[in-house]
């Protein structure tokens, strides 16, 4: 499966505009269905507030990446886990805002089909992983886009789909 790009990283598509940032998020599940997030450390560049937080392992899509290719990649590169692209589909795209200079990361979320051994993994970013199920879910402190994704893919909350690209509405942080 091809997930694309809608919104292209081209400075031409924002005229007078920063450059939005493009991200992935990438929802690992083991065979039990818990969700496999990171435990955050002091190493994000500007994101001194999601220090010990939970999210999401991803990360930023180069230029000439799509969201599956950049997802394979930082999941190679954060865990040692290759992903098979036909096992990755798309569970949206979203726009949070960074700040109030209209600065915004356009975030696209995608979910590996297949279930994941967490005792398989090697994890190269963060203090480590966490193994979140609905059942603990509130005892983790989450990054702010993590617990709005989080609570959507649990179904205790549905507060992630006014962020989907082509709402109007922006995530305030």
């Amino acid at each position: 499966m091809s997930v694309t790009n809608p919104h292209q990283n081209s400075k031409d598509a924002y005229p007078g505009q920063p450059k939005p940032t493009h991200v992935v998020a990438v929802v690992l599940t083991t065979s039990d269905g818990a969700l496999i997030l990171q435990h955050r450390d002091d190493n994000h560049q500007g994101a001194a507030h999601l220090r010990d937080k939970v999210g999401f392992f991803g990360g930023h899509c180069e230029d000439h990446e799509d969201p599956v290719d950049a997802a394979i990649r930082e999941i190679d590169e954060e865990l040692e886990l290759t992903l098979d692209r036909t096992h990755i589909e798309s569970l949206g795209d979203y726009q949070k805002q960074l700040s109030t200079h209209g600065d915004s990361n356009f975030v696209h979320v995608v979910r590996y089909t297949k279930p994941v051994d967490p005792k398989k993994l090697t994890v190269h970013e963060g203090r480590g992983l966490v193994l979140v199920s609905r059942e603990n879910c509130h005892a983790f402190s989450f990054t702010p886009f993590a617990d709005h994704l989080v609570g959507s893919l649990f179904n205790s909350k549905n507060t992630l789909e006014q962020y989907r690209v082509g709402t109007g509405r922006r995530h305030p942080g």
